[in-house]
């Protein structure tokens, strides 16, 4: 439960993060063309409140080429009435290295997160200063 409760946190939190990158243009990447596509294996959650790891297949994120992204939660992992409000299911944009997740079920409150992706890695980055957390994936797909 303590584990969902991270993952629902993590989705809808806002997270902080400066670009290495030199771009100034501003135009949205279109998901097909960035290499978060793809499906990504929830491997830890470090910092914060305390360090977890979890099983492969535990927590799966799917980031499609047509801008939507999926949680896919192992049959045998504990969830809660969080799902019920916040869902599996949601849309994404990336706009200078920030990304917006929209979750369905709750349209009115897009969560921007800064994430890093290094090789089969990829990290969503929360404001380490104020109890924050990297959240690390491995690529899958």
């Amino acid at each position: 439960m303590k584990a969902y409760f991270l993952i629902i946190a993590i989705l809808f939190s806002s997270f902080v993060f400066t670009s290495c990158s030199n771009d100034d243009d501003n135009t949205p990447t279109q998901p097909d063309n960035h290499p978060i596509v793809g499906k990504w294996d929830l491997i830890s959650i470090t910092g914060g409140w305390d360090d977890r790891y979890f099983n492969s297949g535990d927590y799966i994120y799917t980031f499609s080429t047509d801008g939507t992204m999926e949680i896919s939660i192992a049959e045998n992992v504990e969830q809660n009435d969080d799902y019920s409000i916040f869902g599996n299911n949601f849309t994404y944009t990336i706009t200078d290295g920030i990304l917006e997740l929209t979750s369905a079920n709750y349209p009115d409150h897009p969560q921007q997160s800064s994430f890093l992706i290094e090789s089969d890695t990829l990290q969503l980055i929360t404001d380490l200063a104020v109890g924050g957390n990297i959240d690390t994936y491995v690529r899958i797909e």
